[in-house]
């Protein structure tokens, strides 16, 4: 199996693993249905492993779990809990018996029940074979089998979505181009870009796409389109002989990374506002405000997604008053900077001279005594007068 040509937003690439929209796929988590070898490390049913996609496999700690039970369902939770179904009862650490229509909690100590299929209604028989969280909310469920709940049929393809009271259909897999005869095995919803990745039950053909029963496909409701995100049988040589019945998968977003990636405009390295390349890689308008971190220059706008308009300096600087300290200070993002030495200014004075000047921020400069005082003329009022400006002192 191939890996196929991606339609992004912006532009085609074929690239090693699906990119949209500035969200990457950086790992799979998953657990077999049967014990098999992936990446040298043997993985029994009742594991979850982790796949770096770089050919590195490593087993994920979910407690003890009974060897007679298959993990078919699994979720990480952002805050580090694991929710877990499984094909059989099972007891667990703690006194916690779960049904196969159950779904129990791992917080890493304790196992706890997070969804009562019994109290919520699902029949006895019935197991819940795929589960995952709608941005950390609500269950998204598949079940193994055709089941009313509501008052709402829904097909072992399709996916549930129970807010904790009722139960909704989420996705009609079938309307999605999915063969009726297919089992949803695994499913994880992208809360980074919205989509839904699934394993199914069985081999086949959706969207151009086709699969195995290891392999994970990314559906995209909005553009209705399918892709290929974990080839199984390409990654891994084991794989073919065991089913992927268990499923996560970490999303990272590209958008900050520093570099342009496909369904990006821009990317400078961070998701702050304010620098003309928005939080999600998009450029901002010109005359969008912006702060390129200096004062000195004014206020700043961007233009043509940089940050180079600039309103110009903000402070009056030399103006020839008796303040010698209006200068940019760009350390101290103020107007209280020294003026340039020898900048005009006027310390209110007239005796001390006829020109003032400014010398390391303060108007202490003068050119001397405007008057010739006495002189052994006969004028004997010649001399400075402060309160009068002038002379005839």
């Amino acid at each position: 199996m191939t890996l196929v040509a991606l339609e992004f937003l912006i532009c085609l690439s074929l690239l090693p693993f699906p990119v949209w929209a500035a969200v990457s796929v950086n790992a799979v988590t998953y657990s077999p249905d049967i014990t098999v070898g992936l990446g040298g490390l043997t993985v029994e049913d009742e594991d979850i492993a982790d796949d770096d996609l770089a050919g590195t496999v490593v087993l994920i700690p979910i407690g003890s779990i009974p060897p007679e039970a298959d993990v078919n369902a699994y979720h990480l939770d952002p805050n580090g809990d694991e929710l877990l179904s499984f094909d059989t009862t099972v007891s667990l650490a703690g006194g916690v018996t779960a049904e196969p229509r159950d779904v129990v909690r791992f917080n890493g100590i304790f196992f706890s029940l997070e969804f009562n299929g019994g109290f919520a209604g699902v029949p006895s028989g019935t197991m819940v074979d795929a589960v995952s969280q709608i941005n950390g909310g609500d269950l998204l469920l598949s079940f193994d089998t055709t089941v009313t709940l509501s008052s709402t049929t829904f097909d072992d393809e399709d996916l549930v979505r129970y807010d904790g009271v009722s139960f909704n259909l989420f996705l009609d897999m079938s309307g999605a181009g999915v063969a009726e005869r297919l089992d949803v095995d695994a499913v994880h919803h992208g809360d980074l870009d919205g989509r839904v990745y699934v394993s199914f039950g069985g081999s086949g053909t959706v969207g151009g796409v086709d699969f195995d029963d290891e392999d994970v496909l990314a559906y995209d409701s909005g553009g209705g389109t399918w892709a290929m995100i974990y080839d199984g049988s390409n990654e891994h040589a084991g794989w073919p002989a065991g089913d992927l019945d268990a499923l996560d998968v970490e999303l990272v977003e590209l958008c900050g990374n520093g570099s342009i990636d496909p369904g990006e405009r821009c990317d400078d390295g961070n998701n702050d506002p304010g620098d003309c390349c928005s939080p999600t890689c998009e450029i901002d308008p010109d005359t969008t405000p912006c702060d390129d971190g200096l004062y000195c220059n004014g206020t700043d706008s961007c233009s043509s997604g940089a940050c180079t308009n600039h309103a110009g300096d903000p402070c009056p600087g030399p103006d020839g008053d008796g303040n010698c300290s209006e200068s940019c200070d760009e350390g101290a993002d103020n107007c209280l900077g020294a003026d340039p030495d020898f900048s005009e200014c006027d310390d209110g004075l007239y005796c001390n001279g006829s020109r003032d000047a400014c010398s390391s921020g303060a108007c202490t400069n003068h050119a001397g005594d405007p008057c010739p005082g006495p002189d052994g003329d006969g004028n004997c009022a010649e001399s400075c007068d402060e309160g009068a400006d002038n002379c005839l002192g």
